[in-house]
């Protein structure tokens, strides 16, 4: 995705990395939900700003931290969910 400016398809993507597209489509989901990717209105995926920020000096440590507060609030919230009927 970095290496296009304007964005990259899921059918590019696909065809690029052999992934399915069940798969990709779950795997572009948790990207998209994490800020790694973010989806333009074409429907073209570009870098997210959680990316960006892990690859610069100056953003990595809040990126980090930023990034390891969700995974610690959706673990926190999915273990006292109640159970699915």
């Amino acid at each position: 995705m970095a290496r296009h400016a304007g964005g990259v398809t899921d059918a590019e993507i696909a065809r690029r990395t052999g992934v399915g597209s069940e798969r990709l489509t779950a795997l572009l989901r948790m990207l998209r939900r994490e800020g790694y990717v973010e989806q333009t209105t074409d429907g073209a995926y570009v870098t997210g700003i959680a990316l960006a920020r892990l690859g610069s000096a100056q953003g990595h440590d809040q990126a980090l931290r930023e990034q390891l507060q969700r995974t610690l609030d959706r673990l926190r919230d999915s273990a006292w969910a109640p159970p699915s009927t």
